[in-house]
Formats: C-alpha cells, structure tokens, sequence
C-alpha cells in the first residue's frame, strides 16, 4: 500500500513524542544524527506540538502539490551569508523571493538553494532597497529565472553602476510587470494570505547614504490563518519609529525578519513592544560591522524571542498551521557550527 510521506512524517513525529519523555511544550528539541530539530509554540492552546522532521521526501512533495495547486504555506530565510533573502511558497503554490543577497554567482548560496529546490521561476520578486547585500543575488536570478512580478522602490543611488545595470536587467526582463508599491498596499498573491506593505519609497528619490537608503525599505506584513510575519528589509530607528506611531498594536507579528542584520540602529524597544515577536530572524554573515549587535539580541530576547541567525544557525525554514513550527534546514556553516 503506498502510504502518503506525509502520514509517513506524522507517524515519524508520533514516534518520537511516545520516546521523548523530555518533550514538552515550547521546548527546544535537538535529535542529534537525525537531521532535524524544532521549535513550537501554541497560541492560547495548552495542547503540545509535534516536530516536523526534515527529509528529503518533504521537500520533494512541491512537485505533485503544484499539479494539485494546492501547497504549504512555507518560509525560508535563506544564509546567503551577509545580506538578505527569504524564499516563500504560498498555498497557491506561487512562489516570492525577498531580496537576493550579495553574490550574483551561479556558485552562489542563493544559486545553490535554486537549484537544490529545483526553482527555475518566481511569480513574485521584491527588492527591498537598493543596497548590493539585497539586489546583487538577483542579477543571478534574473539572468537565469523567468519572473512574472518584480517590486521595487523608486529611491536611486547614482554612484552605484551595479544598481543601474541591475535595473536595466529588470526593465529587459520579457513580459515583466514592475510595481512601485506605497504604503497601505495590498497585494493579491494568494486568497488565503494577506500582503501589506507598512512602508515603501514609491517617489523618485537620489541619494548615496547608507541610513536613507535602509529607511526606504520596503516593510511589509504577511498574514496567513492565525500566523503573521513582518519583514523589515534594513529599516532603521525612523522607520521603526514612523511605523510603530502609525501602526501601533496593528505590527504585533509572530514572527519577526530582523531589520538591517541586528545592528544597533535597528530593533528598538518602542518598536520591539508592539511587534512582540515570538520568533526573530537574524540574516548576517561574516562582517566588520559588528552585526548583529549584542544589544539589539538581548532587546530582542527580552520580549520573548527565540531569535535564530543564518550565520549560526544556517538557512531555517518556518511552517505555521495550527500551530507554529520551526525546522533548521540542515547544512554545515562555513566555520564548520
């Protein structure tokens, strides 16, 4: 009898649970040799969840579930080393990439996870803000993927000859539509999730500094069942700030993409108060700007966070349902953790 590899996974976890008498709820759980572990919290539920174990079958199923058009809600926050990328596969089974990181190799991290997942086209892009940590991955996507959508932000550097070719690359793209999305937007990506963006640049703007440019991001806050995520590009304290007096207990999010890498500049305490984050994402590599900053993780673990950093931790995967889940993905760092 062919039994479903999810049935197959269940009864796995099931397993599991019946052995480990040290299971218990909101615990971190570590299977050494096993590939995987898990991080689960219930809202408002006493009853306890089940790990989601890694294999390669899961991973397997995105085929068959798009011939069904029906999929897993499912988020990476992929290691691209110093930068950002988050891949998203929607229940519709459509696909988001935010951001790229910094390397436009085929040799590349992000070329690597592509290629691993077997993604040769994305439904939807985002460029957060101009910065070569965000957008330089996606000359390799645009190079080698078909985007339909591609949504950026008005505000140029002009000093950057990298940013031009990338735009250029973009606006070549066959049968691209581009978007410049304002605040209060909301994107039709998928029936069952809400997109909205809490704060983007859609006016032409010029500037070669830093601070501008990471205050332009594009923020925005996805919603699917009872599970909520805001993703912060590289907004700094003004931007936390403006959103946070806006927004207020509307930015409450479950989970939490940390903005600008965990620098000091970013991740306040006015602002941590209303996200209340249960889980934070750190995406940093090897650095000389001190990212992230200790200060900004201990602010973060103070409202009762478990944060995860890619340098660490490598790129993690996020599924919500009933319950949250958090699976590692596993691979080895570059310093061998």
């Amino acid at each position: 009898m062919n039994i479903p590899s999810k049935v197959k996974n269940l009864f796995l976890a099931l397993s599991f649970l019946y052995i480990n008498n040290s299971f218990s709820q909101g615990k971190i759980l570590d299977f050494d040799g096993s590939g995987f572990s898990s991080f689960s919290f219930s809202n408002n539920l006493k009853e306890t969840s089940l790990p989601v174990p890694y294999s390669p079958s899961y991973e397997n199923e995105d085929s068959s579930q798009t011939q069904r058009g029906s999929c897993e809600f499912q988020v990476y926050f992929i290691d691209v080393g110093q930068g950002d990328a988050e891949f998203i596969r929607l229940p519709n089974c459509k696909t988001v990439l935010i951001d790229g990181g910094p390397s436009a190799s085929s040799s590349s991290k992000l070329s690597k996870f592509l290629t691993e997942h077997k993604i040769t086209s994305l439904d939807y892009v985002v460029l957060t803000h101009p910065h070569t940590d965000h957008f330089r991955g996606l000359q390799y996507v645009f190079d080698n993927l078909s985007v339909s959508n591609f949504y950026d932000t008005r505000i140029d550097n002009p000093e950057s000859s990298t940013l031009q070719k990338f735009r250029q690359t973009v606006l070549s793209e066959p049968g691209i539509n581009i978007f410049y999305p304002f605040e209060g937007e909301e994107f039709q990506w998928d029936s069952q999730v809400k997109v909205k963006v809490l704060h983007s640049c859609p006016n032409y703007s010029q500037s070669s500094q830093g601070e501008i440019l990471n205050n332009c991001s594009i923020v925005m806050k996805i919603s699917y069942q009872n599970v909520s995520l805001l993703f912060m590009g590289d907004a700094q304290g003004e931007t936390e700030s403006y959103i946070a007096d806006k927004y207020g207990s509307q930015l409450r999010s479950d989970v939490l993409k940390v903005g600008h890498h965990g620098s000091p500049t970013s991740s306040s305490e006015k602002f941590l108060s209303y996200v209340s984050p249960k889980l934070a994402y750190v995406e940093v590599g090897k650095n000389s700007y001190g990212h992230p900053s200790d200060a900004t993780l201990s602010r973060i673990e103070s409202f009762g966070a478990r944060v995860f950093r890619s340098d660490r931790d490598g790129t993690s995967l996020f599924i919500p349902g009933d319950k949250i889940f958090y699976c590692q993905y596993p691979q080895t760092s570059e310093n061998g953790r």
